[in-house]
């Protein structure tokens, strides 16, 4: 929040921090759609994060609990963090439903299976599928559906259909 903040009062400064996907160009034309509106009252919307997490080495680390608490914070916690934010010029979260699953293919301590489900004062549902244990590629796939349009980008898909962008006029 407070890295929103520093940014939201600084518009002449922009870096990307790791992996935090809120500054990304296209995460902020969503966000830019969504507040005026393209999409009207979104009412569903889906953000994947899944991937194989660099386990190699010195890297190993990732497996333990005791350092990286659990998979949230590996790279889940960036889908959920572009969801709230697309969100956050239409409604806000009211509650949080998540299950996670143990590892299944690598010596993840903690759980590195999650899916996140979001409920929204409008009514709308979000959801968040994520994953560090294993992934055949890089899924950061967005779906949002609402009253006037919506949004697909799939990063699985050959190129000229992984964005997918309409609303009642175009």
């Amino acid at each position: 929040s407070k890295q929103i903040e520093i940014s939201d009062k600084n518009p002449s400064l922009r870096t990307m921090v790791d992996y935090i996907l809120y500054f990304n160009p296209m995460e902020q034309a969503l966000h830019t759609l969504a507040a005026e509106e393209f999409f009207g009252t979104i009412h569903q919307i889906q953000i994947n994060y899944r991937h194989q997490v660099n386990i190699a080495d010195d890297k190993a680390w990732k497996l333990k609990k005791e350092f990286m608490g659990d998979a949230l914070g590996m790279g889940i916690n960036h889908a959920i963090s572009v969801m709230i934010g697309i969100m956050s010029v239409q409604t806000n979260p009211i509650s949080v439903y998540a299950t996670s699953h143990n590892s299944q293919i690598r010596a993840f301590e903690p759980d590195p299976v999650w899916n996140v489900m979001i409920r929204f004062q409008n009514g709308a549902t979000g959801v968040c599928q994520g994953n560090i244990d294993i992934e055949n590629g890089y899924d950061l796939y967005h779906n949002i559906a609402g009253s006037k349009g919506g949004f697909i980008f799939d990063s699985r898909v050959k190129f000229a259909d992984k964005i997918r962008l309409w609303n009642e006029t175009t």
